[in-house]
């Protein structure tokens, strides 16, 4: 299948490889690394966020995001959307953002530690835990979960 795309502001007849990978065939070296004149058949790949084409020497990271669209879990290390990433919490001293899947592990095991709080029959907590104090009532920890970690009590966290 053929294919007319732009890249490096020029337009060019592609030959499609597969999903998100193009070969332009005769790409004249020219105006790609200004050393002479030669021809080669120039593989791209296709940023699966933004739709810029990347050569093969312009990395793409994690599932295919350009360097634009990427972000590193600062946990995991690995390479995400950036749009799918959680943002830093800065007054908790995280500078850096986490996937997705980080984020939820972290309030798994958040939640486990906050299961061994003893709750009174009001419903308060019996004991100071993190920056809550003894009395304040676990529906408001539960909210602050909820709001910190951007998950469901009852789908992401009770569950397990």
């Amino acid at each position: 299948m053929k294919l007319r795309i732009k890249y490096q502001d020029e337009m060019y007849d592609v030959e499609v490889l597969g999903d998100y990978r193009v070969v332009i065939k005769d790409y004249n070296t020219s105006f790609y690394q200004q050393e002479g004149d030669a021809k080669i058949n120039l593989t791209l790949d296709q940023c699966r966020h933004c739709g810029e084409w990347k050569s093969e020497d312009e990395e793409l990271y994690g599932e295919g995001f350009c360097s634009k669209c990427s972000a590193m879990c600062f946990e995991c290390e690995g390479y995400f959307n950036y749009v799918d990433m959680i943002p830093p919490d800065i007054e908790a001293g995280q500078e850096e953002p986490v996937c997705k899947e980080c984020n939820l592990k972290m309030a798994k095991k958040l939640w486990a530690e906050f299961g061994d709080v003893p709750i009174d029959e009001n419903e308060d907590i019996d004991t100071d835990w993190r920056e809550f104090l003894k009395g304040t009532n676990k529906f408001t920890i539960w909210h602050w979960f909820e709001r910190e970690y951007n998950v469901s009590i009852a789908k992401d966290l009770q569950c397990t």
